[in-house]
């Protein structure tokens, strides 16, 4: 069943869930950096509180202490203690929207954006760096990253509907390859158990990966 728990004016854009026995965590982001926050899988909630001024588009809980979020102007945010509080991190790093991140580790995790951009971080957002590809065109939103561990592999998606894929992070080394081209947007990225990536996007385009 469904149940609405509340109406606001503004838009949200993005909502994550962890999940254990001992801990059930949802937070949902959205317009004017609010953060809507439960801590027990949607019985209660927090907020919606501004945490930034910026728009927040994506957010991922990596563990049940640790999230990020990404959003307007190249903003980075994470939180060590189940999004009580947030702090920018990676600041500086770039002005462009970031539209998508996606962690593999608490260490390790990957922000794109606008304009083609790509980072990567190594030590949990401390520093980030540049990730250059011939996949993406710099003209090109990229919407959204996902990490597949099990198969050692990253991959984005963009505006021109390319659906690019690279081994996971090699010594700062990446090899991008053009899976698929689907010239039509291309907005959300998700996995199938850990195997079968899939995307989706405009006008009802659904695609998933056969290898």
């Amino acid at each position: 069943r469904t149940q609405t728990f509340a109406q606001f004016s503004w838009r949200w854009n993005d909502v994550s869930t962890y999940a254990t026995p001992g801990t059930s965590i949802v937070a949902i982001v959205g317009m004017q950096g609010r953060v809507f926050l439960s801590k027990n899988m949607g019985v209660t909630w927090t907020g919606p509180r501004p945490v930034t001024t910026k728009t927040l588009i994506s957010i991922q809980l990596v563990d049940e202490q640790f999230g990020s979020a990404v959003g307007e102007g190249g903003v980075m945010l994470r939180t060590l203690n189940q999004g009580t509080s947030w702090a920018v991190t990676g600041e500086g790093v770039t002005s462009v929207t970031l539209r998508g991140v996606q962690w593999s580790s608490r260490f390790v995790a990957y922000a794109v954006g606008d304009a083609g951009r790509m980072f990567f971080t190594q030590n949990a957002g401390d520093n980030w760096n540049r990730i250059e590809s011939d996949c993406q065109n710099s003209r090109d939103s990229i919407n959204d990253v996902l990490v597949l561990p099990n198969l050692n592999s990253v991959w984005t998606i963009d505006d021109a509907g390319r659906i690019c894929k690279s081994p996971t992070l090699n010594n700062g080394h990446f090899e991008w390859q053009l899976q698929y081209e689907a010239n039509k947007p291309l907005r959300s990225l998700s996995s199938l158990g850990v195997w079968i990536p899939r995307a989706a996007g405009a006008e009802g385009l659904l695609v998933s990966y056969v290898g």
